[in-house]
């Protein structure tokens, strides 16, 4: 079961895979986390965003996904390739960043079949507090982030659902039911 945890910068998404993460494994219940890939972007940490870097991000998210979900029941993903797709949307506009947008929204109309359940965060968090330089600290991209990948999540008809105030329990209670 492949499970994904999305949403905009500074959302919580970790922190809410760590949680369920926690509750899942003293319940023995055989889970992995695929951690999300920009922390590990070479692009990034050169301060290199070019479209091209979220092609690298696109790829590495789905190897990261397929490698990962080898040696578990329950893969939890820090983010999906919807995310990917949504910065690159956002963030890029020119000739090349539109051939990447096409060739990934081609390949997410095929790949979205591939999560058993998505989970978008609803809470923002101040991206100023952020201690790293990966994460945008701009307020209002995150609304736009949000709203933009709600769109994305639509028009694949992906089945997913917005966190509440209590996503730790909704998505464990979610995975526990859903168990085959």
């Amino acid at each position: 079961m492949k499970i994904a945890i999305v949403g905009t910068h500074g959302s919580g998404k970790s922190t809410i895979i760590s949680a369920v993460y926690s509750r899942l494994k003293k319940k023995n219940i055989s889970i992995f986390i695929a951690p999300e890939v920009a922390r590990s972007s070479l692009f990034l940490a050169a301060k290199e965003k070019v479209p091209k870097m979220q092609m690298d991000l696109f790829g590495r998210q789905i190897s990261n996904e397929m490698t990962n979900s080898r040696n578990c029941d329950i893969l939890l993903c820090d983010r999906s390739l919807f995310d990917i797709l949504m910065y690159t949307k956002i963030f890029f506009k020119d000739d090349e960043a539109k051939m990447y947008v096409e060739s990934m929204t081609k390949f997410c109309e095929h790949y979205a079949k591939s999560y058993h359940h998505i989970f978008l965060t609803s809470k923002f968090f101040s991206p100023r507090i952020a201690k790293d330089d990966i994460r945008p600290k701009d307020e209002m991209l995150q609304k736009k982030a949000h709203i933009e990948l709600k769109r994305i999540l639509n028009e694949f008809s992906v089945e997913y659902s917005i966190l509440g105030s209590s996503p730790e329990d909704e998505i464990s209670d979610w995975i526990e039911n859903n168990l085959s």
